[in-house]
């Protein structure tokens, strides 16, 4: 896998199982093999904003913890990609939260910045952590499991 490659929304795509509405992650960086970067984004009118809370609408906690797996994710499928194993396919899925902290909340139409860095721990499990921030401020920190599954029927393109 080369460093430093950029993906676009199309590109990522290609990589996780997420769609719209729940594709959170906007453009990601690929630094090396165990860390990437990238940009989350939710417009004012995003589904998940209409009830959260109305009057003083921001972004779900579980929503942000969940566009820093996005992008963990987007590395761990070029991570396959480069390997060759496109079937059957192996997918991450959350396998557990260790820590997370918020630290002021993300508003609509604000940009976060997402930085993930990956330690293998198996074959099978990968420790991620995660910060996000606005600018300068720190408005996310996390650290989380994901657990790499085979998964034979899924299909990564409409």
């Amino acid at each position: 896998m080369s460093c430093q490659v950029i993906l676009n929304t199309e590109q990522i795509g290609e990589l996780i199982p997420h769609r719209d509405p729940f594709l959170f992650i906007n453009e990601a960086h690929v630094v090396n093999s165990c860390s990437i970067e990238g940009v989350a984004h939710w417009p004012a009118g995003h589904p998940i904003l209409s009830g959260h809370f109305p009057g003083l609408p921001m972004v779900p906690a579980v929503c942000q913890i969940e566009a820093l797996a996005q992008l963990a994710g987007v590395l761990l499928g070029m991570r396959t990609k480069a390997n060759g194993s496109d079937l059957p396919h192996r997918v991450g899925l959350m396998g557990a939260v260790r820590s997370a902290s918020f630290h002021s909340p993300v508003r609509p139409d604000q940009s976060v910045g997402m930085a993930c860095s990956l330690r293998d721990i198996s074959e099978r499990a990968i420790l991620v952590e995660g910060v996000g921030r606005i600018g300068t401020n720190l408005v996310l920190k996390s650290q989380f499991l994901i657990f790499m599954e085979t998964v034979v029927n899924l299909r990564l393109t409409e």
